[in-house]
């Protein structure tokens, strides 16, 4: 429901800024999806992500998708990368609304929070320079720009009329992370501690929301799945001869399952309330303090 109210207000312009746009006839929806592969060429290998994670190969592509809506003479775009955070926002929204012409307040930009992946978390310079000067981040940035682009011309591109369905299920993939534990002080006294960790009996959501926005012929032109799960399965993986190969992770494998699935449709994946849900299965695994 949530999901469904974002949509309605990204459509009628109540998620930006200013008064609100006097209504118009409603003319029906409308959608498009597209999807594009933004995985890092090994000449833009090796990056670094935060923490001092060393990122040299690949494991399963990375990938940027764009929903496209409209209604009632007004557009909205859903843009989602398989990266940890960004690219950033503030530089890649604007211009995704200059190329588009869609407000930036009828813009959702998010990513899957995956964390074996490179990030651009500041403004990077894209111009490409006739020297071959630019650094491997800005390179990257560049490809993720001109795919993100691309995506939202193709999905802006293919709209048309759409219904959209809600259901719910299920998942037990996900865990709490806090830990409560006993630890002593400097003064040799036991005292309450929390640190990362494997908590089973903490709070934890395992809804599972799934949005399908189909055509009038009843396929689906795209697809929303929305759970409260950390993309760290594969985070600080040692899978490239020790450093950390990139991956999509659990949001990755599920889109792009979807989409082998259900051929011509795009599958997104948003992160829920993901602060403190880790995967029950990870790379990096945190046990309480002995």
């Amino acid at each position: 429901m949530r999901s469904l109210i974002l949509i309605a207000l990204l459509l009628s312009g109540g998620v930006g800024h200013g008064a609100r746009p006097a209504p118009v006839a409603d003319d029906g929806l409308q959608a498009g999806a597209a999807v594009r592969d933004i995985t890092p060429r090994h000449d833009m290998l090796p990056m670094e992500r935060p923490p001092r994670v060393k990122i040299t190969g690949c494991h399963d592509p990375v990938h940027v998708r764009v929903i496209a809506l409209a209604q009632g003479g007004r557009k909205a775009l859903i843009v989602s990368t398989e990266t940890g955070k960004g690219p950033y926002a503030p530089q890649f929204i604007a211009a995704l609304s200059r190329h588009t012409g869609v407000p930036a307040d009828a813009i959702f930009y998010t990513a899957t929070h995956s964390h074996a992946v490179p990030e651009i978390t500041v403004p990077v310079n894209l111009a490409h320079r006739a020297d071959g000067s630019e650094t491997r981040t800005e390179r990257w940035g560049q490809m993720v720009m001109t795919n993100m682009l691309d995506a939202a011309d193709e999905a802006l591109r293919s709209l048309r009329p759409a219904t959209i369905g809600i259901g719910y299920g299920h998942s037990f993939i996900n865990v709490n992370r806090l830990t409560d534990y006993q630890r002593k002080d400097a003064q040799g006294n036991w005292v309450p501690a929390r640190n990362l960790g494997f908590n089973p009996t903490g709070v934890s959501d395992k809804t599972l929301a799934a949005i399908r926005i189909s055509g009038a012929d009843g396929r689906p032109i795209a697809m929303i799945i929305h759970h409260a799960l950390h993309g760290t399965v594969m985070h600080a993986n040692t899978i490239d001869h020790g450093n950390t190969a990139i991956s999509a992770d659990v949001p990755g494998a599920v889109s792009s399952a979807l989409e082998r699935e259900y051929p011509g449709a795009v599958a997104m994946w948003l992160s829920g309330a993901a602060g403190d849900q880790n995967p029950i299965v990870q790379h990096d695994f945190y046990w309480r303090d002995p």
